[in-house]
């Protein structure tokens, strides 16, 4: 479970500062005080905005791939020690 979460934090620490620093270099399209021109700013920086979530799918499929069977064996873990302290309960500690 900690790899789980560990990896998802990381991930997600990541794309925040990545995402931040997306922000401040393309602020400029969005906060230029000429009102006319701001559709095709705003469109601009849209497309900007589509291609950088973008880059980060495949990073995306791989914390999938550590996260997902990291936490289901965890929680498979939990499970089985739940269900053997049920039937067992003089035993404190015996997993295996």
């Amino acid at each position: 479970m900690t790899v789980s979460a560990t990896a998802f934090i990381a991930f997600e620490t990541y794309k925040m500062i990545w995402s931040a620093g997306f922000l401040r270099r393309y602020q400029h399209l969005l906060t230029d005080p000429n009102i006319d021109q701001f559709p095709a700013r705003f469109e601009e920086y849209q497309a900007r905005d589509r291609r950088h979530n973008l880059s980060f799918m495949w990073i995306w499929r791989i914390m999938l791939m550590v996260t997902i069977p990291s936490a289901l064996l965890a929680v498979g873990l939990l499970v089985y020690n739940y269900l053997l302290l049920l039937i067992r309960p003089g035993q404190d500690g015996v997993l295996l």
